[in-house]
């Protein structure tokens, strides 16, 4: 693995990453969980140790329908482009040197306003709002690995949720997960269209269209949202 002057902490003691993690076991990882991305040791280090705060940019268009007579059509388009940082900070710290793994441990959690949406209706006047981005990462749960010989040839899942929606219900929300954040109304998923660069690689996993009305259907979700870096963490 290469060493940079710039990541004293993370990256020259792969050691000190690895005693955070404890095998996967029967949890579940994978798209769709809170563990989606199978990542590299290098990368999973990077997002765990380096990145500070976080920028999304994309769109998505959500629509559903609901009413017996007559059908009402509602559809959300949503364009995304902001930072998410976490709130308050000191739960993840601005050190590499302050990210350890005894307790109280580390977590990002961060909700802030990235960008805004249409909600049209066949019913009324169509309105725009907000769009509120929530991230959380590790949220007091462990990083796994699988169970490899070589360190650097296993795959390591950092708990990572990260979910969209408008200050109103009625433009529903996507999420990355359907696990305790979720809502219990109809839902429809989508592969792929959630991405996370982390140098020149990226990952990806599904978005989940999620709606409050329980008489809704005919769900559709597309679109692509894209995370990456934004502030690094001090290397000290």
């Amino acid at each position: 693995m290469s060493y940079s002057e710039d990541d004293p902490v993370g990256f020259r003691y792969p050691d000190k990453f690895l005693t955070c993690t404890q095998p996967v076991g029967g949890t579940s990882v994978g798209p769709g969980t809170d563990y989606p991305f199978a990542m590299t040791l290098e990368h999973a280090m990077n997002l765990y140790w380096k990145i500070y705060s976080f920028k999304v940019s994309g769109a998505y268009t959500f629509s559903w329908s609901y009413g017996p007579s007559p059908t009402i059509l509602v559809t959300t388009v949503a364009l995304v482009g902001g930072t998410i940082s976490a709130s308050p900070p000191a739960i993840w710290p601005p050190k590499m040197s302050e990210m350890v793994c005894t307790p109280p441990n580390p977590f990002f959690y961060g909700y802030s306003s990235v960008g805004s949406a249409f909600v049209n209706s066949s019913q009324t006047v169509g309105f725009t709002e907000d769009v509120l981005g929530e991230l959380r990462i590790l949220d007091y749960q462990p990083i796994l690995r699988t169970e490899e010989e070589d360190d650097f040839q296993a795959k390591y899942y950092i708990p990572f949720n990260c979910s969209f929606g408008l200050g109103n219900d009625y433009g529903g929300g996507v999420t990355t997960a359907t696990g305790p954040y979720s809502q219990q109304g109809p839902e429809i998923t989508k592969p792929g269209l959630f991405k996370l660069k982390i140098g020149d690689t990226t990952y990806s996993t599904s978005l989940t269209g999620l709606e409050t009305l329980f008489d809704a259907f005919g769900l559709a979700l597309s679109g692509t949202i894209e995370m990456e870096a934004g502030d690094a963490r001090l290397a000290e």
